[in-house]
């Protein structure tokens, strides 16, 4: 099975919120969708792909 590599450049103010998120256990992955995920389509998206599953060493 294949895994979809998708990297987002943060601003400041979206590392600062990911961060509280995650120190409180909240829903990192709603925050991902709702507020990373928007911005799809600009500069700020770099997507590798299926060549993700070679450069993540956790993905076997």
């Amino acid at each position: 099975m294949a895994c979809r590599g998708v990297h987002f450049a943060l601003t400041e103010e979206q590392r600062s919120q990911l961060l509280a998120i995650v120190e409180s256990q909240g829903d990192v992955i709603g925050f991902i969708q709702e507020d990373i995920e928007e911005l799809w389509d600009t500069e700020w998206l770099c997507e590798t792909d299926k060549a993700w599953d070679a450069i993540h060493p956790l993905s076997y």
